[in-house]
């Protein structure tokens, strides 16, 4: 027998078992309550007449109480507990360990640049992020141990382009610039460690960007992008490695720039 048939016999048993307990108990309440109702039994002896009452009220009363609750409430109590279980399990398994309406303010960014030597971004060009973050880059940078790998949009990608300036509210050569410059600023970071020569590499996707993310070691901030023109906050996932989410991200990453050959082109010196 499967063990789903075997489960739902169990529970046809437990059932069958509830119920005719408490026609049992409740036969027997309602027994003492018709003996209690029967004045001529009770003659000079009042004061049991209303305990037998008392007694056979509350076994009614506790019966249909005590069914109701084994028959129903319990049960949904019960697939309630599980179900939010069950979700507990999946967050677990993806690794997945906060959550944020805005990834620009509600995010520890210090810890996580702290937290080691490797960082690698996939983003439309990050001004904002870039210039809040600039301080915490350019330590990074100057570690010796320090690698930062970044994915950008192609700027030389037409179609590319196109969708990304359209989903921003910017011309093509607006987005394009904009991509340029953040393809220099990171370019520029190199220069502050010049003895390590693979410190910075940047990367050109030919490719709409359908997320963003910022991997620091064995943490990843997963940002979504919005389709409306203005500006909103955007809401993030934190995750942690050993999770599905983050093997997610590091697959993706590893498709664009590490595989032979990979999705994106190394930007040329100078963006």
């Amino acid at each position: 027998m499967a063990a789903g048939g075997h489960a739902g016999v169990l529970e046809e048993r437990t059932t069958l078992r509830t119920v005719v307990l408490a026609l049992g108990v409740l036969l027997v309440g309602l027994v003492l309550l018709y003996l209690a109702s029967n004045d001529t039994l009770w003659r000079a002896q009042s004061p049991w007449q209303s305990m037998v009452r008392q007694l056979g009220s509350v076994l009614t009363v506790t019966v249909v109480i005590a069914l109701l609750w084994n028959l129903w409430g319990k049960r949904a109590f019960v697939d309630e507990l599980f179900a939010k279980a069950r979700i507990a399990e999946d967050i677990q398994q993806s690794g997945i360990v906060g959550f944020t309406e805005s990834f620009q303010r509600s995010i520890d960014w210090e810890s996580l640049f702290r937290s080691g030597a490797h960082l690698d971004i996939c983003f439309a060009y990050g001004r904002t992020w870039r210039n809040s973050h600039r301080a915490e880059l350019q330590a990074l940078a100057k570690r010796p141990e320090a690698r930062i790998r970044v994915v950008l949009p192609d700027p030389d990608d037409t179609t590319t382009v196109a969708e990304m300036a359209r989903r921003f509210d910017v011309s093509a050569e607006q987005f394009s610039s904009a991509v340029r410059e953040a393809a220099e600023d990171f370019t520029s970071l190199g220069r502050l460690n010049p003895e390590n020569r693979h410190l910075v590499q940047v990367w050109y996707l030919p490719a709409t960007l359908q997320f963003s993310f910022y991997r620091f070691g064995t943490s990843v901030v997963f940002a979504l992008y919005t389709h409306r023109k203005e500006r909103a906050p955007v809401p993030a996932f934190v995750i942690q490695e050993g999770g599905s989410f983050y093997e997610f991200v590091r697959a993706e990453f590893r498709a664009m720039v590490e595989d032979d050959p990979p999705l994106a082109r190394r930007a040329p010196e100078g963006g």
